[in-house]
């Protein structure tokens, strides 16, 4: 899969958009992340948040509490999100959002229920996925500070 950082103010505005709905501030979100998945492609299983509670990003906001995968287009066939312990499967559809809290808000511990895999892509995929931290996240993985001081104006 392509991966690549979306365009400054288009990602600052998409991380503003998520962190008004969550009721917190953007500051506390990495910079959205734009993937495309061509035909044949996926994404392991995995969680999305730490087992150390965070302690590998301390410099980088912490612990991962929240996931938002926007879906940028229809997937007819293939490219499920896939909560394997869940039971849970996820369709592509352009518009959508697939939130979920990878961790405990007060613990940080991981919540085994948010592991998840991507199906192969039939046909081609395009996601933009943002994670929001205990923490402030700083540039360059965090929303540059004239970013977010555009946002709060």
């Amino acid at each position: 899969s392509g991966a690549a950082q979306l365009d400054s103010k288009l990602g600052s505005d998409v991380a503003r958009t998520i962190a008004d709905l969550m009721e917190t501030t953007p500051a506390h979100f990495e910079a959205p992340v734009l993937t495309r998945y061509q035909e044949g492609e996926q994404f392991a299983l995995h969680g999305d948040a730490s087992a150390t509670k965070g302690a590998e990003w301390a410099d980088e906001g912490g612990q991962r509490v929240a996931t938002c995968i926007l879906y940028l287009n229809d997937v007819p066939e293939g490219g499920r999100t896939v909560f394997d312990r869940a039971g849970i499967s996820v369709a592509p559809r352009q518009g959508d959002a697939c939130v979920f809290f990878p961790s405990h808000h007060a613990s940080k511990e991981p919540d085994p229920l948010t592991t998840h895999y991507s199906d192969a892509a039939v046909d081609e995929k395009w996601i933009a996925r943002i994670w929001r931290h205990a923490d402030r996240v700083p540039p360059p993985f965090g929303l540059a500070d004239s970013e977010l001081k555009r946002l709060w104006r």
